[in-house]
């Protein structure tokens, strides 16, 4: 009876949590659904809109602001009336409507999926006005990144963007303005593994002259390569219509381009990409009144009265047809029909007697008219007028005695011009030439490859399988003739060299064996100073390994009265897919005082300074990632002997060094872990040293631990030393230096420089003032040197 009365008594308490819970769900379901419905009035709203802006300006450097915002989960988002105008007053966007239709789950899910997205009447303009133009940076000047490329993988599903009647309005720090209208393009962006499709049609008007650029093309990027040309199959169209190059100046002033051009040019191009590589070709340009500089012309100017140009190729397998090839200007004219092979093995075929492939080309250049324009690109002396000059040479394939060949030749003939009112020529022609065949194995043979010049010879014969080589040059002739023209260097030179070698090719190595030889070399420069090498030579074995990215040099070795430089089992890799870390292992013997003139001719050491010793080091260079390592812990210089006129000589009989620094070149950064320099007079017990390019600023810092003997340190030091000083005392001090300074800015080094040291003598005598044993603090703070208050004794007083 209990237990029927308990749980009687359960049940209401069981419905009672039960419609608890049902009336929670019920709250939730309509909680969801008021967010839902309440999420597009309160963003359509006049707080929803202040919010969102607030939210936009902050991340901005600028004001942006939209008249209406409407959001519906049916018919999307609009925009309207949509500014932008930057703090500095320099860019200005305006725009009529954006309106796009997003499918939310995809994109909660991570991925961009919108339906059309249109954008009408976008106007911007940017005015450049009293920014100064950046120069252009060499490549070596740019900073390198050091992460490895990675394909490039949008999160894209589906964007199909439509932009109508936009405009582009750029004005220079000139004042030219360029602008270009009428822009109306539509992009159908899919992922890799899908068509891509895209065109572009706008207007460029700059003045009263009006141009039209169009363009259009599908893509399909590999699915596994992502968004990069490797993999990607499709076809692309461009066309343009006497744009004014003109009109483009502050177009490459705003992409940050030291380029200006002159001239109307036309071009139309049609073309079709396969797996990443063209397969069709069309191409047409033509162009008038060209005029074109650029910051790495050096302030020369490249110009042509027209430029036309007619190209139509077509890939078929692993040769290239060609339809039409013409290209024509001033000073140039290239013709070419018929077929390009593109391997060893179409090359192969292309030879053999019932090959059905023919190839005609020739060209004309004339070099008087390219170095008249362009002195400071190709190096000309100054005041040099080249007035004559042609270069010119033809390829064909032909059949005699029924074995097919191809054979070309270039020659460069008439090269002549004046210096300073002085006839200056080449003695003779510059003449190439090459004749190829192939046996019935398929063998490709170079029965002829020969270059001959008045002051070189070169000359080939082999197969693609072997090839042999030697080559002669006249080191006399060579500075007599081209250093007519050019300046070679600062030196008078005397001397042969001569080399032959052998190189053979497999399937994905090449190897090369052969010497290098320099008879009777002499160097001398303007003002007496010279250097004579009776014989050095240089011998190698190395091998490429194309598929892996490497070059492994078994080695090289190089000998000369001076001393001998060996290199043996080292691994150079280079390409961006080379999987292998450097390593050089170099080997070093050297006579010093042998090497003095040499080191005297080329300004390292001073005419006065006699040197004389024996070096011997071994030193390896690796690599990791973008950064190398320089260490050596056998380094050893026996009998050194450091002299001056009239002046007691520095003599150590033996001086060991060892060092560990590792160079970063992308980062500018330098890292020496280890320095250390062990000599009877003169001791480096710990040296370390650090310099780190970061946010614009170079830092660097460094100490030192050193013993040494003034006696010592003066003799090396004597030319950097006031007249008459001497220094007498050993010293067991430590020296600490740091600095900060802009990192393009090197000069300001030593004004942004902090030192700290200890230093002292026994003795110190100087314009006839004797100094006891003396202690001073010194301390560098910003580049301001301080020397605390001293005191010691003069001339026993």
């Amino acid at each position: 009876m209990m237990q029927t009365e308990e749980s009687h008594k359960a049940e209401p308490k069981r419905k009672t949590k039960t419609r608890i819970l049902k009336l929670i769900l019920a709250i939730a379901v309509v909680l969801i659904l008021s967010v839902v419905f309440l999420v597009p009035v309160f963003v359509s709203s006049e707080k929803g809109r202040e919010i969102i802006l607030a939210k936009i300006n902050d991340s901005l450097d600028g004001k942006t602001n939209f008249a209406g915002l409407s959001m519906s989960w049916w018919k999307g988002i609009r925009i309207t009336d949509v500014s932008f105008n930057d703090s500095a007053g320099q860019i200005i966007v305006a725009i009529k409507q954006i309106a796009t239709k997003p499918h939310y789950s995809s994109i909660l899910t991570g991925g961009l999926s919108f339906g059309e997205t249109t954008i009408d009447e976008p106007k911007i303009e940017i005015n450049l006005k009293g920014r100064q133009a950046k120069k252009s940076q060499s490549p070596r000047q740019k900073k390198q990144n050091s992460k490895k490329a990675e394909p490039i993988t949008l999160p894209v599903k589906k964007i199909d963007l439509v932009v109508n009647n936009g405009s582009l309005k750029v004005t220079n720090s000139k004042a030219e303005t360029v602008q270009l209208s009428r822009i109306n393009s539509r992009l159908k962006l899919r992922p890799p593994g899908q068509q891509t499709d895209f065109n572009i049609d706008m207007a460029v008007v700059n003045k009263d002259k009006k141009s039209k650029i169009s363009a259009a093309g599908q893509i399909i990027p590999q699915r596994q390569a992502g968004w990069s040309l490797k993999g990607t199959s499709g076809e692309l169209t461009v066309d343009v219509n006497d744009l004014d190059l003109a009109s483009l100046g502050p177009i490459f002033a705003l992409a940050g381009l030291d380029v200006q051009a002159e001239g109307i040019v036309s071009v139309n191009v049609k073309s079709e990409v396969k797996d990443g590589r063209f397969e069709n070709l069309s191409a047409e340009l033509k162009g008038r009144n060209l005029d074109v500089t650029a910051g790495q012309l050096k302030g020369d100017r490249l110009k042509s009265n027209f430029l036309d140009a007619a190209i139509k190729l077509q890939r078929k397998g692993e040769t290239i047809s060609i339809e039409k090839f013409e290209v024509r200007a001033d000073w140039l004219t290239v013709q070419a029909g018929g077929a390009v092979p593109t391997t060893f093995k179409s090359l192969a075929e292309f030879v053999k007697a019932d090959s059905i492939y023919n190839l005609t080309g020739n060209f004309e250049c004339d070099l008087a008219a390219i170095m008249s324009q362009m002195p400071g690109t190709i190096g000309l002396k100054e005041g040099t007028k080249v007035t004559s000059g042609r270069l010119s040479g033809n390829i064909g394939t032909s059949t005699e005695a029924g074995q097919r060949q191809i054979s070309g030749q270039a020659t460069l003939a008439g090269l002549a011009g004046t210096v300073g009112g002085k006839q200056i020529a080449l003695s003779e022609p510059v003449t190439a030439e090459v004749q190829i065949t192939s046996d019935k194995a398929g063998v490709i043979n170079f029965d002829k490859l020969k270059v001959s010049a008045p002051f070189a010879k070169v000359d080939c014969t082999g197969s693609s399988e072997l090839l042999e080589y030697n080559a002669e040059v006249n080191l006399v002739k060579l500075q007599s003739e081209l250093g007519q023209f050019v300046d070679i260097g600062p030196y008078k030179i005397a001397g042969e060299l001569l080399s032959e070698g052998k190189v053979s090719s497999a399937k994905d190595k090449i190897t090369a064996v052969g010497s290098f030889v320099v008879k009777e070399l002499r160097l001398s420069s303007k003002d007496g100073t010279s250097a004579v090498e009776p014989k050095a030579d240089i011998a190698f074995a190395v091998g490429i390994e194309r598929d892996k990215g490497v070059l492994n040099v078994d080695f090289i070795k190089a000998n000369a009265s001076f001393g001998q430089v060996d290199i043996k089992d080292a691994v150079l890799p280079f390409g961006k897919e080379t999987k292998k870390n450097m390593s050089l292992p170099v080997s070093v013997k050297l006579d010093l005082q042998k090497l003095q003139p040499f080191a005297v001719l080329f300004g390292t050491l001073s005419k006065e300074m006699q040197l004389a010793g024996t070096v011997e080091s071994s030193i390896l260079i690796s690599s990791k990632k973008d950064s190398y390592r320089i260490v050596t812990d056998s380094t050893h210089i026996k009998n050194l002997k450091v002299s001056y006129p009239e002046k007691k000589p520095f003599e150590q009989k033996q001086v060991s060094v060892a060092f560990d620094v590792e160079v970063n070149p992308a980062q500018k950064a330098i890292a020496v872990r280890k320095l250390q320099l062990v000599s009877p007079q003169i001791k480096i017990n710990k040296g370390e040293f650090s310099q780190v390019n970061k946010d614009g600023k170079t830092k660097l810092q460094g100490r030192v631990e050193c013993e040494y003997d003034w006696s010592a340190v003066s003799a090396v030091a004597e030319p950097y030393l006031p007249e008459g000083l001497i220094l007498e005392g050993q010293r067991k001090d430590t020296i600490s230096f740091a600095a900060e300074y802009p990192a393009e800015e090197p000069d300001k080094l030593l004004a942004n420089l902090n030192t700290k040291a200890k230093t002292g003598f026994a003795k110190a005598q100087y314009l006839g003032l004797n100094f006891g044993p003396t202690e001073v603090d010194v301390q560098v703070r910003n580049g301001l040197l301080t020397i605390a208050p001293f005191s010691t004794t003069v001339n026993n007083g």
